[in-house]
């Protein structure tokens, strides 16, 4: 399996550019998010009330499926999305991904450093909003999404588990991507809801600086994998997949 450093990756380093607008030397703080929930964004619109709704996955998960009404900002392009500088600050705008909303949450940070002074989160992402059964639009709009688990650890010298590290699956083809962190314990556990992911189609992992490709394999019940990065050294670990997804109590 070739390992090659996050660096070298050019269409992942895009994703990296969300954070545009921040200083040279030093990064902005932070701003802890604002969620909003899927049956409050729904009961507001309902109600007349008006929200600048951004899908920030992929521009291709957004032609499959997206909330009705929602507009396309990859977050690979926000920070240089053209559709905000006209805006007014005050608008108010809620950022909606599917993992459920980390993604979400790097385009809200982008936006507050731009000045908008209204944004939410939508806190259970468009799964929930898809649960609930509301109004969505898009070439499957409607069908049921297909789970695949990308699942392990990550670990330092000494086999010490490193938490809060950023882990990445992404798709080249299709450029969709979904985000997690891991735990104390030094797990993650990734929910890919990619649209037409099929057994054979090769992803990219990432697990802060270390990258691995790999090929999804057959379908099964949970659909997944392992993998773990232990001190540089990546690791593809299929058949412990289902034994770990069970001792961690997974579920969807």
């Amino acid at each position: 399996m070739k390992i090659l450093k996050l660096f070298s990756i050019l269409f992942l380093s895009l994703a990296l550019s969300a954070f545009a607008q921040q200083s040279p030397t030093q990064s902005p703080p932070s701003v802890p998010p604002q969620y909003i929930s899927v049956k409050k964004l729904h009961a507001d619109i309902a109600e007349g009330r008006h929200y600048l709704i951004f899908d920030v996955r992929s521009a291709y998960a957004y032609q499959m499926e997206h909330i009705k009404g929602a507009q396309s900002l990859p977050i690979q392009e926000i920070s240089y999305a053209s559709v905000l500088t006209s805006l007014p600050k005050n608008t108010t705008i809620v950022t909606y991904c599917s993992c459920p909303h980390h993604l979400a949450e790097m385009a809200y940070q982008v936006l507050k450093q731009r000045g908008f002074t209204s944004v939410w989160v939508l806190d259970e992402g468009i799964p929930g909003w898809k649960k609930e059964k509301y109004p969505l639009e898009g070439t499957i709009a409607n069908k049921p999404f297909t789970v695949y688990w990308v699942i392990g650890y990550v670990y330092g010298p000494n086999h010490v588990a490193k938490s809060g590290v950023e882990v990445r699956a992404y798709q080249e083809k299709t450029q969709q991507l979904e985000i997690d962190k891991t735990d104390a314990h030094g797990f993650y556990a990734m929910q890919l809801r990619f649209y037409g992911l099929e057994p054979g189609n090769q992803l990219q992992g990432v697990f802060g600086g270390d990258t691995v490709f790999f090929t999804v394999g057959p379908k099964t019940d949970p659909w997944g994998t392992r993998i773990d990065d232990d001190n540089a050294q990546v690791m593809v670990k299929q058949e412990e997949f289902l034994k770990t997804y069970k001792s961690k109590k997974l579920h969807l």
